[in-house]
């Protein structure tokens, strides 16, 4: 379908609808949806929100973990004529109550898995709680057609909060045009078909999930939701991939340096974005897959520059501008610099934001007009870029203080200004911290009488931050290094050094197992042997998701006992993973025990599903039978 023939953007979905009824749209823990069910369940749930007096242009949040249903409920909410607002149930209550106030929500579409983040960061909220398990008996009261709508490309589509340098998450206004265009450009530039897989991997709350949802959904294709990337980097990610035959993959570098190419034959495409690509990164998947690298700042819908990698390239550029967006690279004048001169990276056309929700002030302080397409507008990324002789562009860094860690767009100053919130701190500076081998980290330096414990820092941020936030090192300070213009010297802050101070107790590793865990927390977050203890957290350390992964494969490798990443989280101590591990080493040979007969067994959560689809589709449905095995 072309896009002068589209308005909203789940209109991609619906024509697929009518060309590919039967092909599977949806495939989560063994369930499988094919578009025709997947359209009319979200037609009923906009026929239900419309009931119950959802106007068109009102915010709709969505906060559930990954499942069916939360396809379901982002397609009903465009039909209906809404705005989407992904809250993202892992983050602090704060943040999420702070952003349901801010976009003035009217409605909250959940499900039972989420009932805690409901009850502790929704308190005060006057809308309505739509729970989807108690109102999925009733959306067979509505109609299933198509609701046709006047719904305009120029109609608001969707709010992601990103963090702000004032300490509280600022809110991004999209509309459907930019992600119609996007669809459009990008299912034949990535060559996805019908019979492509395309796998969910991205957070909710990054704009790269709404980006993977609608390529699959708008080209027939198959969307595989995966669960959270958090507890799935270790050996569940790249089983994924395997079992469900992805074809098309996104992830940001730091996750494709932690998987294998050559264990993916159905893989065809990757896409590799949010930070920066790194020669070893791309050349090892080049020479195996597809290889491309996206680049695009929130407030331009999701992307606007694509390159594809070849093998052993000198420069891995951000590539050119997509269909419909104006580049342009400017010095501090605001005119155009000339090939290979560094200047500031700006972006115009159909994709750009219409500005931040309640933040008139900065609003015209990013988005400002184009002096090069009268009438136009243009965004200021705050990118240090440079046109090559090619016509692409290369990325040289940032000119303010906003960087990513693992795709994730990070302003340092909200993390300094709630730091400073922690009494005792005078104050903060945070800055990103490179590293030869392994990925860059955030560190913060602090102004204090007495040096704090790592694991406090942490717990207080914690509270008030999203995991992705919270800087892998803290160092205290009696005062900051200053310019000869008395401004902090960033460069001339020390090194974050090989120890940390975490508060705990110091105790040597007693076993041999024990001292095993020790030299590869040891290799993985760059600290002196001697300086851990076996009651250490690994997270107070400097530890992430990422770590986890990587410090679960070499123990599952050095030891022959599988340990997981969710084993991390249970057991972020070098002594209570020693224990762990032994127990599972005493008890390997052991064989399972046959469960005891009876009539009835609970049902698995995938079962739960199926059941409650079929009982809607009522008695003599054959939509869940197989007729051959």
């Amino acid at each position: 379908m072309k896009l002068e023939n589209i308005n909203g953007i789940h209109q991609f979905f619906e024509a697929q609808v009518s060309i590919n009824p039967n092909n599977v749209s949806l495939c989560f823990e063994g369930e499988e949806l094919t578009y025709l069910k997947v359209n009319n369940l979200s037609n009923q749930l906009a026929n239900q929100l419309i009931a119950k007096g959802l106007k068109k242009g009102q915010i709709v949040g969505i906060c559930m973990k990954r499942s069916s249903e939360m396809i379901f409920s982002i397609l009903a909410i465009w039909k209906a004529g809404g705005v989407y607002l992904p809250l993202d149930a892992d983050y602090p209550k704060d943040r999420l109550s702070f952003m349901a106030e801010d976009a003035a929500i009217e409605f909250l579409l959940t499900h039972l898995d989420c009932r805690d983040t409901i009850e502790k960061a929704f308190q005060d909220f006057r809308g309505e709680v739509l729970v989807w398990e108690d109102f999925l008996g009733d959306l067979d009261a509505f109609s299933v057609q198509n609701l046709n709508l006047d719904i305009q490309a120029s109609d608001l589509a969707y709010i992601i909060y990103t963090s702000g340098s004032t300490g509280r998450p600022k809110g991004v206004l999209l509309e459907h045009k930019g992600l119609n265009n996007l669809v459009t450009v990008q299912t034949d530039l990535f060559g996805i078909t019908s019979s492509s897989k395309i796998l969910q991997f991205a957070s909710i709350s990054f704009d790269t999930s709404l980006w993977e949802i609608l390529l699959a959904l708008s080209s027939g294709a198959c969307l595989v939701l995966a669960k959270s990337p958090g507890l799935m980097l270790d050996g569940s990610l790249s089983r994924t991939l395997r079992d469900y035959k992805v074809t098309h993959f996104t992830a940001p570098p730091s996750v494709l340096a932690i998987l294998d190419p050559t264990e993916y034959p159905a893989l065809e495409v990757v896409v590799s974005g949010g930070e920066a690509l790194k020669k070893e990164i791309a050349n090892r998947w080049a020479r195996l897959k597809k290889l491309y690298n996206a680049y695009g700042p929130t407030e331009a819908t999701i992307e606007v520059l694509v390159a594809e990698i070849d093998a052993d390239m000198e420069v891995i550029s951000l590539g050119k501008p997509l269909p419909n967006t104006r580049i342009y690279i400017l010095d501090e004048e605001g005119m155009q610099v000339q090939i290979g001169v560094p200047g500031e990276l700006c972006i115009g056309g159909i994709g750009l934001a219409r500005g931040y929700l309640n933040r008139p002030d900065l609003t015209s302080e990013k988005f400002v007009a184009d002096p090069f397409s009268p009438g136009g507008r243009m965004y200021r990324s705050g990118d240090l870029a440079r046109w090559l002789p090619t016509g692409e562009i290369e990325y040289l860094g940032r000119i303010d203080q906003q960087v990513k860690i693992r795709g994730f767009r990070i302003e340092m100053g909200e993390i300094e200004s709630n730091l400073l919130e922690l009494p005792g701190i005078k104050d903060v500076v945070v800055t990103l911290r490179h590293t030869v081998d392994g990925p860059d980290f955030l560190c913060a330096y602090y102004i204090a009488k007495e040096e704090k414990p790592a694991l406090e820092l942490r717990d207080f941020l914690s509270l008030r931050l999203p995991v992705y936030m919270i800087p892998a090192r803290f160092m205290q300070m009696q005062e900051f290094p200053l310019t000869p213009n008395g401004k902090i010297d960033k460069k001339s802050l020390p090194d974050p050094g090989d120890t940390v101070t975490t508060g705990a107790e110091f105790i040597a590793p007693s076993t041999q197992l024990e001292t095993v865990i020790v030299r590869h927390w040891s290799q993985l977050l760059g600290l002196d042997m001697e300086s851990i203890s076996t009651v250490d957290n690994f997270f107070a350390l400097g530890g992430d998701s990422l770590k986890s992964a990587q410090l679960a494969g070499r123990l599952s490798q050095e030891t022959q006992i599988l340990v997981s990443v969710r084993d991390i989280f249970t057991k972020p101590t070098i002594a209570g993973l020693a224990v762990l591990i032994a127990s599972r080493e005493q008890s390997a040979s052991l064989r399972i025990r046959k469960a005891p007969v009876q009539e009835s067994y609970p049902l698995a959560s995938a079962q739960k599903r199926v059941y409650l689809h079929s009982l809607q589709q009522g008695e003599g449905t054959v939509l869940y039978n197989m007729p051959s095995v």
